[in-house]
């Protein structure tokens, strides 16, 4: 019996022995190196130093620092000139707002107010009797040759000033007139003086001053 298993074993061992096996023919992969693009990882390439990093020099970081400067300038400078811009730009509209606007209703009621100031103090002040009978005089003077007696119109309360003056003219009334007016009518036209004929002067020159015609 047991060189009965001695037999079987002896034939085992021959037949699947690990003694039998070629070392170089233990692994073999299914596929080619080759064939599956696989390359052996070179320990040398490990080994091998790495390039150092060059450092920035002095002058390369001076450089730098002084380009990142001149934009910060740049930028600040631009900056500077916007909002001077935009601070002029408000400032002139502020100046137009208060530029003097189209002044023609003020004047004209600034005229109306002068004119109605000096024809009250017209009214109001006493009338010269002397000035007034020198005006009479002088435009009785302008008639020369006149048929039939030339007017002189006077304000009421004129004529009785100068009824006692003796005037080669005929005095008329004109309640119309300005005490210290006169105004001498003719066939040839009128001639007039005194405070009415001053007012209409005074009031063609306020006219021009403020544009109106």
């Amino acid at each position: 019996m047991s060189n009965l298993w001695q037999g079987v074993e002896a034939q085992a061992a021959r037949f699947g022995s690990w003694g039998d096996i070629d070392p170089q023919d233990s692994f073999r992969p299914l596929y080619g190196l080759d064939e599956i693009g696989f390359t052996p990882l070179d320990s040398s390439f490990l080994d091998a130093e790495q390039p150092a990093v060059e450092e920035p020099s002095v002058e390369q970081l001076t450089g730098e620092a002084f380009a990142q400067g001149f934009d910060e300038g740049v930028r600040v400078a631009r900056a500077e000139i916007e909002a001077d811009r935009a601070a002029h730009l408000r400032l002139a509209l502020a100046l137009e707002q208060l530029q003097p606007q189209s002044s023609g209703a003020l004047s004209a009621l600034l005229s109306t107010a002068v004119l109605r100031l000096v024809r009250q103090i017209a009214g109001e002040v006493e009338v010269d009797a002397d000035l007034l009978e020198k005006r009479c005089l002088a435009i009785a003077e302008c008639v020369e040759a006149e048929i039939g007696q030339p007017a002189l119109f006077l304000h009421p309360d004129d004529i009785e000033l100068m009824r006692s003056k003796n005037l080669p003219v005929r005095l008329l009334p004109d309640e119309e007139m300005l005490r210290g007016s006169v105004r001498l009518e003719t066939s040839e036209g009128w001639v007039e003086d005194g405070p009415e004929i001053r007012l209409s002067r005074l009031q063609s020159l306020l006219d021009d001053m403020t544009g109106r015609s």
